[in-house]
């Protein structure tokens, strides 16, 4: 049984009114930061895209540098005054997120910033139209690309494609400028640098679409003839492949779910729709509707795209699964367990190529738990390394996830969060333990704890905030967090000894010079020296307001 200790430590803070560690940039109320960027190439990213403007459509961008420590904080200048200015009518892509690594201002392979503006619209008409520019903070040299409605780069940043919803064309720009043009366009993958796309024959039809390919230095060819049903075209990460998949017409009118190999072109209809794969990517979960004497089911089955058989899955429908990170392994449960009173047991069965299924009771059912930053990317039943996993028993303010081992599923299991908290998300140690936010109520009011996985044993850390992001030995963290001043102060914590180091109060969000790569996920983000900008703005006009920048200690 963990026990969980109570919450004693004070978490230390600054002097009443006194200013925060490192240096003003900027000054100002209305000045939001976006990311740290490199102004040349190889540079490392030692400037600052910021915004200012009090609503989006009086939003501005500007490029903050290092004033230099002649500069003074107190006398610090507007961002119109001390930074440069890109872009008028900015479409900020929502400032207070950015901290999070998800609405970073898009970047081709030169470093060259691909910024929307704003395109003014009359009363009562709202389109999503934005001029595209690209800018080059080395020369300062800006190009405007066009009207789009939506661009993408491709995983290099070689390639732009942008789309004008108006005309339904899109154009191609390589990185030398050469530019393709396409016409009907309703759908686009990046697979590696090649662009694929579903064009319709007649713009008017959504059944009409053929699947083509535009690669590095070729001309446009079809892949698949239509017709191709185009919503339902997406890409599927199987192992270290990477396939496309399409809803396509068969000659009777029915929708039939089909994967495409890039490698190879071929085409492999599926007997179901694809729910999900292995980590070696050889298997697919498939759901397969059926209609025994009027009565429609849905059943479960595992295809083995080696040979293209199909293997039942004890399972119809509801429930969770999920694949073992680093397992040809699929673990089943017939419910979510979320809604199930604490009393009931709950099935667990673990399925392999061959073996079939083995059975497990268990007192808790398999929880979806995602890990910060990476949530969206990864499996959310286990940790990264496959060696835990995680469940979910109900009771006050939610209920409690609990994390056991995967080699041992009907093994002792353990709290992460206490009860009568909700845990929203975890992030996981370069080492494997796991700090965990719980809260009642206010997700930017946690208390903060260090979980081991393996024996259940647990350490308050602080109290009454949020994680901003993690380092190998430390976190950053908004403390003290007022939700009526939407801020709270900023704060090293150090994982081993405890220690809480303030850096400044009244912060409301922050951001560090490397962001996180899911290529690279236990890089230090929080090394000493390493720079990290934060937007102080108090309840009420203070001094301190503005951009501050500081090198962690």
């Amino acid at each position: 049984m963990m026990a969980f200790v109570a919450l004693f430590a004070a978490t230390g803070c600054l002097d009443a009114g006194g200013p925060p560690s490192g240096q003003r940039w900027i000054s100002g109320r209305t000045v939001q930061l976006l990311q740290f960027v490199s102004v040349g190439a190889g540079a490392p990213p030692t400037s600052l895209l910021i915004s200012d403007g009090a609503t989006s459509e009086e939003s501005t961008l500007y490029l903050a540098s290092d004033p230099g420590r002649a500069s003074s904080s107190s006398n610090a200048p507007s961002a119109s005054a001390g930074a440069r200015l890109l872009l008028t009518g900015f479409s900020d892509p929502g400032a207070g997120l950015c901290a999070y690594g998800d609405c970073r201002v898009a970047e081709d392979s030169l470093g060259r910033l691909l910024v929307p503006q704003n395109v003014p619209q009359s009363p009562g008409v709202y389109l999503n139209i934005q001029e595209l520019y690209r800018f080059d903070l080395s020369t300062a040299a800006a190009v405007d690309l066009g009207q789009e409605n939506a661009f993408a780069t491709s995983p290099s940043g070689m390639r732009l494609f942008i789309y004008d919803e108006s005309t339904g064309s899109a154009q191609v720009r390589e990185v030398d400028d050469r530019t393709t043009s396409l016409d009907n366009i309703q759908g686009i993958a990046f697979v590696g640098e090649d662009l694929y796309y579903v064009q319709l024959a007649d713009p008017s039809d959504q059944t009409t679409g053929s699947l083509g390919r535009l690669t590095v230095d070729g001309t446009p060819e079809v892949v698949v003839n239509g017709p191709l049903y185009t919503s339902y075209f997406s890409t599927l990460a199987a192992g270290s492949e990477t396939l496309l998949v399409l809803n396509q017409f068969d000659p009777n009118g029915a929708y039939v779910t089909s994967l495409v190999d890039p490698a190879t072109l071929v085409l492999t209809p599926l007997p179901g729709d694809i729910g999900s794969v292995s980590p070696d990517g050889n298997w697919l979960v498939l759901g397969v509707s059926s209609d025994s004497n009027g009565t429609p089911s849905y059943q479960l089955e595992a295809f083995d795209r080696s040979t293209g058989a199909t293997q039942p899955l004890p399972m119809t429908s509801g429930g969770a699964n999920d694949w073992r990170p680093g397992h040809v392994e699929l673990w089943m449960s017939a419910d979510s367990g979320y809604g199930y009173a604490p009393s009931d047991n709950h099935q667990i069965q673990i399925w392999q190529p061959g073996s079939g299924a083995t059975l497990t009771q268990v007192a808790a059912a398999l929880a979806a738990y995602p890990r910060s930053p990476d949530y969206s990317n990864v499996s959310q039943t286990f940790t990264r390394d496959g060696q835990h996993w995680f469940s979910f028993v109900p009771g006050p303010n939610g209920g409690q996830i609990y994390v056991g081992r995967a080699d041992d599923p009907a093994a002792a299991t353990f709290p992460v969060n206490p009860l009568g908290t909700g845990s929203g998300s975890y992030w996981e140690l370069v080492d494997g333990r796991l700090l965990v936010e719980a809260s009642v109520g206010d997700y930017n009011r946690n208390d903060i704890y260090l979980v081991d996985p393996d024996t259940g044993q647990s350490r308050a850390l602080a109290t009454g905030g949020h994680v901003v992001t993690i380092g190998t030995t430390r976190a950053l963290a908004l403390l003290d967090w007022d939700a009526g001043a939407d801020s709270g102060e900023l704060t090293l914590i150090d994982f081993d000894s405890g220690a809480i180091t303030p850096l400044g109060q009244n912060v409301r969000t922050a951001i560090v010079q490397r962001q996180f790569d899911l290529g690279d996920p236990d890089a230090d983000l929080l090394p000493p020296g390493a720079e990290v900008a934060f937007l102080v703005h108090d309840s009420l006009a203070s001094p301190y307001d503005g951009v501050w920048v500081l090198a962690l200690p």
